[in-house]
């Protein structure tokens, strides 16, 4: 009795992965966008007070608020909700080189 999981050949379509690649997409810009803005929040006066949305936690507040409308905003685009033509949504995308970039 063979336990494996039953293999998809090479040459089949396959299920869509184009919703995952796009919620691999929106995390990634997401993340860098966090990094971005803790950086510009710690090096410059101005940034770090327009950052500012909550006084006891300082810049962080603004930071990560920003950072998630960014993380929504790429999410909706690269899935084309919205849009006339979808980017990524229904779509097979190859995992290896979209993983890796």
């Amino acid at each position: 009795m063979n336990r494996l999981a039953p293999t998809v050949p090479a040459n089949s379509a396959g299920l869509p992965n184009g919703s995952g690649a796009a919620a691999i997409l929106a995390a990634g810009i997401g993340s860098f966008m966090v990094a971005v803005l803790a950086i510009a929040a710690d090096n410059s006066a101005a940034v770090k007070s327009l950052l500012n949305f909550y006084r006891p936690s300082g810049p962080l507040s603004g930071v990560t608020t920003t950072a998630v409308l960014v993380w929504l905003i790429a999410w909706e685009f690269s899935i084309g909700a919205g849009a006339a033509a979808p980017l990524l949504w229904g779509a097979s995308t190859p995992w290896r080189s979209f993983c890796s970039a």
